[in-house]
């Protein structure tokens, strides 16, 4: 009997001593597998659920050299577990054309901003790609492609929230979409960018100082309804709403 204690001790002596030799070598593993977890659902930082006045929370953008009004919406934004990317759909407009889309949002990385000493979050951004096929069906459908960038911070809890902390301050903006849209039809390409608040990459085209407002020589070119929107007219106010 004691020659089989004996046996047993040194069997579990031996399975113990391979158990920590296998924690050890598997831990960096571990540890990998833990960083790569559930990536948190971040798709409410690209929808806009509803219009304040003058549609101002709805993006605004332009396509083309000349700056031509260019409306657009995601109805959908959904994203896919254990992935770094959303799927997303929506619409389009340029003057009375729509046209539905669907496509990619990707997120490339996460770069966080020095503190500021009047701001109790970490603030930082999103920074990604995009592809967006809208339908081929249409005569006046093409490609959109490019990059944009999202500003966020962390809240008490460590949670990303969209960054709404300079809301109301001169320039603010957000969600700042910069690329190019191609025809199916031709290939013509055009620049097309589009953002909260404000537009990247706009040009001439913003005169505003604390806020967007585009200058008056492309009223033409689709904003000026804006402009009447601006001014508080109930009837544009109702069109910009409208996609």
């Amino acid at each position: 009997m004691d020659a089989f204690f004996c046996a047993a001790r040194g069997y579990f002596r031996i399975m113990s001593r391979r158990f920590y030799i296998l924690a050890f070598l598997f831990l960096p593993f571990v540890k990998a597998f833990a960083q790569h977890r559930k990536p948190e659902d971040l798709s409410f930082l690209w929808k806009h659920e509803s219009c304040d006045t003058c549609g101002l929370n709805q993006p605004l953008g332009f396509i083309g050299a000349d700056f031509q009004r260019f409306y657009i919406h995601f109805d959908s934004v959904i994203h896919e577990p254990f992935k770094n990317y959303y799927v997303v759909s929506g619409k389009t407009r340029v003057k009375t054309f729509t046209d539905r889309f669907r496509g990619t949002l990707w997120i490339d990385s996460i770069s966080l901003l020095p503190r500021d000493e009047y701001i109790p979050y970490q603030e930082g951004y999103i920074i990604g790609h995009y592809l967006f096929f809208e339908d081929r069906s249409s005569p006046t459908a093409g490609v959109f492609t490019g990059r944009f960038s999202t500003g966020i911070y962390f809240d008490s809890a460590n949670r990303i929230r969209l960054n709404d902390l300079w809301d109301g301050a001169d320039g603010w903006n957000n969600n700042q979409f910069e690329g190019r849209w191609t025809s199916y039809k031709d290939n013509t390409d055009k620049i097309c960018n589009w953002g909260d608040y404000r537009i990247p990459a706009s040009g001439d085209l913003d005169g505003g100082a604390a806020e967007f407002v585009p200058q008056p020589k492309y009223a033409s070119k689709g904003w000026s309804n804006y402009l009447k929107a601006f001014m508080y007219s109930p009837v544009a106010v109702s069109e910009e709403e409208r996609l």
